[in-house]
């Protein structure tokens, strides 16, 4: 993507992903990767969100590169949700 938002090389781009394997599922088709360059983590985009990464303006981060506070916030939502499974 350029500066003006314009996407290139999409069909480059589509050939790739059929090729990437999902971190999570193991299924080919993992389009997207972490924002961290040397970082070789690829998800589908619904694994990624049940992977915990953090999905913030257009980059993906993985567990391991995400921020301290998105950190936090899946935490407390695990813990949250352990809480709702006790009741």
């Amino acid at each position: 993507e350029d500066d003006a938002g314009t996407l290139h090389n999409i069909p480059k781009a589509v050939r790739r992903g059929r090729q990437l394997e999902c971190t999570r599922c193991g299924e080919r088709g993992a389009t997207v990767g972490c924002r961290v360059e040397r970082c070789k983590r690829s998800y589908h985009v619904l694994c990624a969100y049940a992977a915990d990464c953090q999905l913030a303006n257009w980059l993906v981060s993985c567990p391991e590169h995400a921020d301290a506070e998105h950190t936090a916030a899946v935490r407390e939502r695990k813990r949250r949700e352990r809480e709702r499974q006790r009741r």
